[in-house]
Protein backbone atom coordinates (compact mmCIF):
# COMPACT_ATOMS: atom_id res chain seq x y z
CA UNK A 1 0.00 0.00 0.00
CA UNK A 2 0.67 3.96 -0.48
CA UNK A 3 -0.73 6.56 0.41
CA UNK A 4 0.17 9.74 -1.56
CA UNK A 5 -0.99 13.55 -1.33
CA UNK A 6 -0.44 16.61 -2.97
CA UNK A 7 -0.91 20.28 -1.73
CA UNK A 8 -0.92 22.68 -4.64
CA UNK A 9 -1.01 26.37 -3.43
CA UNK A 10 0.10 28.50 -5.85
CA UNK A 11 -0.53 32.41 -4.56
CA UNK A 12 -0.13 36.15 -6.01
CA UNK A 13 -1.60 34.94 -9.81
CA UNK A 14 -2.43 37.96 -11.93
CA UNK A 15 -5.49 37.92 -14.17
CA UNK A 16 -7.69 39.76 -16.99
CA UNK A 17 -11.17 39.46 -16.08
CA UNK A 18 -13.01 39.38 -19.00
CA UNK A 19 -16.15 41.34 -19.27
CA UNK A 20 -18.31 43.78 -21.53
CA UNK A 21 -16.05 46.71 -20.36
CA UNK A 22 -12.91 46.47 -19.32
CA UNK A 23 -11.93 48.74 -16.89
CA UNK A 24 -8.54 47.75 -16.14
CA UNK A 25 -6.26 49.73 -18.22
CA UNK A 26 -3.02 46.53 -18.43
CA UNK A 27 -3.11 43.02 -18.81
CA UNK A 28 -2.75 40.96 -15.55
CA UNK A 29 -2.90 44.29 -13.33
CA UNK A 30 -5.59 41.72 -10.83
CA UNK A 31 -4.67 39.72 -8.21
CA UNK A 32 -6.66 36.94 -8.21
CA UNK A 33 -7.64 35.02 -4.58
CA UNK A 34 -5.36 32.22 -3.71
CA UNK A 35 -5.70 28.73 -5.19
CA UNK A 36 -5.22 25.54 -3.12
CA UNK A 37 -6.66 21.98 -3.18
CA UNK A 38 -6.17 18.51 -1.33
CA UNK A 39 -5.26 15.85 -3.96
CA UNK A 40 -5.29 12.32 -2.55
CA UNK A 41 -4.71 8.35 -3.23
CA UNK A 42 -4.58 5.34 -1.69
CA UNK A 43 -2.84 1.98 -4.10
CA UNK A 44 -3.31 -1.20 -3.72
CA UNK A 45 -0.42 -3.12 -5.16
CA UNK A 46 -0.42 -6.82 -5.71
CA UNK A 47 2.02 -9.55 -7.03
CA UNK A 48 1.41 -12.53 -8.62
CA UNK A 49 4.38 -14.89 -10.43
CA UNK A 50 3.29 -15.57 -13.78
CA UNK A 51 3.48 -19.59 -14.43
CA UNK A 52 4.54 -19.99 -18.04
CA UNK A 53 7.06 -17.32 -18.06
CA UNK A 54 9.89 -15.69 -15.98
CA UNK A 55 8.93 -12.41 -14.29
CA UNK A 56 5.63 -11.14 -12.02
CA UNK A 57 2.34 -9.80 -12.90
CA UNK A 58 1.40 -6.79 -11.17
CA UNK A 59 -2.05 -5.34 -10.61
CA UNK A 60 -2.06 -1.97 -9.08
CA UNK A 61 -5.89 -0.32 -7.59
CA UNK A 62 -5.46 3.23 -6.98
CA UNK A 63 -8.60 5.22 -5.31
CA UNK A 64 -8.54 8.78 -4.80
CA UNK A 65 -10.28 12.33 -5.02
CA UNK A 66 -9.18 15.81 -6.52
CA UNK A 67 -10.05 18.41 -4.82
CA UNK A 68 -10.58 16.68 -1.41
CA UNK A 69 -12.21 19.03 0.67
CA UNK A 70 -14.00 20.43 -2.50
CA UNK A 71 -12.88 24.05 -2.46
CA UNK A 72 -14.85 26.69 -5.06
CA UNK A 73 -11.24 27.66 -6.63
CA UNK A 74 -11.56 30.65 -9.09
CA UNK A 75 -11.54 28.88 -12.23
CA UNK A 76 -12.20 32.59 -14.49
CA UNK A 77 -13.81 35.71 -13.58
CA UNK A 78 -16.05 37.82 -15.35
CA UNK A 79 -16.95 41.65 -14.90
CA UNK A 80 -20.66 42.10 -15.40
CA UNK A 81 -23.01 44.96 -15.39
CA UNK A 82 -25.86 45.51 -13.36
CA UNK A 83 -28.55 48.10 -13.93
CA UNK A 84 -30.65 49.22 -11.69
CA UNK A 85 -33.53 52.18 -11.51
CA UNK A 86 -32.98 55.38 -8.82
CA UNK A 87 -35.19 57.60 -8.03
CA UNK A 88 -35.27 61.30 -10.08
CA UNK A 89 -34.52 64.02 -7.95
CA UNK A 90 -35.16 66.21 -10.83
CA UNK A 91 -38.46 64.96 -11.48
CA UNK A 92 -40.31 63.07 -8.57
CA UNK A 93 -42.50 60.29 -9.60
CA UNK A 94 -39.58 58.73 -12.19
CA UNK A 95 -36.64 56.99 -12.43
CA UNK A 96 -33.19 56.97 -13.93
CA UNK A 97 -30.58 53.79 -14.75
CA UNK A 98 -27.63 53.10 -12.71
CA UNK A 99 -25.27 51.14 -13.68
CA UNK A 100 -22.59 49.17 -11.69
CA UNK A 101 -20.23 46.70 -12.49
CA UNK A 102 -19.33 43.60 -10.28
CA UNK A 103 -16.86 41.20 -10.66
CA UNK A 104 -17.76 37.55 -10.75
CA UNK A 105 -16.19 34.34 -9.98
CA UNK A 106 -16.58 31.07 -11.52
CA UNK A 107 -15.37 27.91 -10.18
CA UNK A 108 -16.10 24.52 -12.50
CA UNK A 109 -14.02 22.07 -10.78
CA UNK A 110 -15.90 20.59 -7.30
CA UNK A 111 -14.44 17.38 -5.14
CA UNK A 112 -13.53 13.97 -8.21
CA UNK A 113 -13.10 10.77 -6.51
CA UNK A 114 -11.43 8.47 -9.27
CA UNK A 115 -10.58 4.42 -9.23
CA UNK A 116 -7.71 3.28 -11.43
CA UNK A 117 -6.74 -0.24 -12.01
CA UNK A 118 -3.63 -0.84 -13.69
CA UNK A 119 -1.66 -4.40 -15.12
CA UNK A 120 1.61 -4.29 -15.39
CA UNK A 121 3.15 -7.68 -17.07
Amino acid sequence: RSLTSVFPFPSNLRVTPSGEQNVFTEKFNFRAIDYHRLDVSVQFHKEKPKRRRAGNNRRTWEVGAYNAYNRKNAYWYNLEQQVRRVPNPAVPGTTLPQTEWTLQQYSIVPAIPYVSFKYEF
